[in-house]
């Protein structure tokens, strides 16, 4: 889903720019004989803005896809310090991803009928604290602006 957000956005920046960069050059080649100067030129700002609409509407599946965070096997992640449990890691505790599980059931039922389920990670941590399963909710993907909050 983020890689197809992406791709969508991308096509649309590009095309759009494209369109704004063509439109100029496209309109002056063939001007219509039937319109005063004044409609020919809200004819070419409609035009532009259309192309620079075009090119801005392509930033939100971008923005979309930047905020979609999906763990995979590989990723470095980090302890959430909202989750309070009885045997807690250290603050800024590193580990990376091992092993993903999709729908595990969590053992609740929607108002549908249907099964809640949620990802479960296996995590290998860095300070030697072992490796185990974990929810989705308990870790997040460690970014570089991580390190600060020591």
């Amino acid at each position: 889903m983020k890689s197809l957000l992406n791709v969508a956005g991308q096509s649309f920046i590009i095309s759009g720019f494209i369109f704004c960069l063509l439109v100029i050059p496209l309109y002056y080649m063939y001007p219509p004989l039937y319109t005063s100067m004044e409609e020919h030129a809200n004819n070419l700002l409609s035009l532009s803005g259309l192309g620079l609409f075009w090119t801005f509407f392509g930033a939100y599946p971008v923005i979309l896809s930047i905020a979609i965070r999906e763990m995979n096997i590989g990723d470095l992640v980090r302890w959430d310090k909202k989750v309070l449990i009885e045997a807690e890691p250290e603050p800024m505790s590193i580990g990376i991803v091992v092993d993903k599980m999709d729908d595990v059931p969590i053992g609740w039922f929607n108002e549908d009928g249907q099964r809640e389920t949620v990802s479960k990670y296996k995590v290998f941590w860095q300070d030697l604290q072992g490796c185990g399963w974990h929810w989705e909710q308990d870790i997040s993907p460690y970014e570089e602006g991580d390190k600060n909050e020591q």
